[in-house]
């Protein structure tokens, strides 16, 4: 069966013209990546399009078996490398930056900005180095950039200049109180936000972890259910929040431990001109 994208797009236009975009959480679904991918390779698009409206509802969606160990070990490995080699004290993507090491510590609340607490290791297309790490996240990347209504080879080749660029962002919630405050993400560069949590729950962390909110505003803990390796997805307007990482530990900003997680997203580059930026929220 021939896969039609435009029809894709056309859906997902059709969503945003005629709907508020969703602020609140509605259901947790799991689906094997595998059977994902054979939606997309067979060009089935009525199954493909409930799954895209049940995101634009409010439901997220956990592929599971999607980024395999060995991946995640080389995402360990090279974060380790960036902690040892290549430090920045800003996370400003200009032209010409390389792959870097960030921590954040600072209450950005101050700025009117959200709290984040977390060891953050950035990687880039253009930087060679670990040319591997998109050789590997790329191929199942793509599949998700297709459900989302955009060609499943989307910024890869872009460049700082080019505006909107694709980056790997791997990110440590430390132990201690590693957390990022309640905001929502933009959808003008990607309609679906992308995650995978790298470790385990109740034996790498015990509490803590990716929540979100009903309608009712409550606060909904959805941490114990999210399987190592599946990517987590949703509409990007949804409101979410990391909870403070083992909060009865003293926090240690040179440690190795806590909340391992991969967000695949593309954003834009200090050289677009009214940037879309993660805005916090008050709920």
């Amino acid at each position: 069966m021939h896969f039609n994208q435009e029809n894709i797009n056309k859906y997902w236009s059709g969503l945003l013209e005629n709907n508020s975009t969703p602020k609140f959480f509605r259901n947790l679904k799991s689906l094997d990546f595998k059977i994902l991918t054979d939606l997309i390779d067979d060009g089935r698009e009525e199954e493909l399009k409930e799954i895209i409206n049940n995101m634009f509802k409010g439901d997220i969606y956990q592929f599971t078996g999607a980024i395999k160990d060995e991946l995640i070990q080389d995402l360990f490995s090279e974060a380790a490398n960036l902690a040892k080699n290549s430090i920045s004290k800003q996370t400003l993507c200009e032209q010409g930056v390389k792959n870097f090491f960030y921590l954040q510590k600072d209450d950005q609340t101050i700025k009117g900005g959200y709290k984040s607490i977390d060891r953050s290791y950035y990687f880039f297309p253009w930087n060679k180095t670990q040319k591997k790490i998109f050789e590997k996240i790329n191929p199942i990347w793509s599949y998700i950039k297709i459900l989302g209504g955009q060609n499943k080879n989307q910024f890869n080749e872009n460049l700082p200049l080019d505006g909107i660029i694709n980056r790997v962002h791997v990110i440590q919630y430390i132990k201690g109180g590693g957390t990022i405050s309640p905001h929502n993400d933009p959808y003008d560069y990607q309609k679906i936000q992308i995650g995978c949590v790298l470790n385990n729950y109740g034996s790498d962390f015990s509490s803590g972890g990716f929540s979100v909110f009903n309608k009712e505003k409550e606060k909904v803990l959805l941490e114990p259910e999210i399987k190592k390796g599946s990517l987590v997805c949703f509409f990007p307007s949804l409101i979410h929040t990391v909870e403070p990482i083992d909060l009865h530990e003293d926090i240690d900003y040179e440690t190795n431990k806590g909340r391992w997680y991969l967000s695949l997203t593309s954003v834009g580059s200090a050289h677009l001109k009214n940037r879309k930026k993660a805005m916090a929220e008050n709920v």
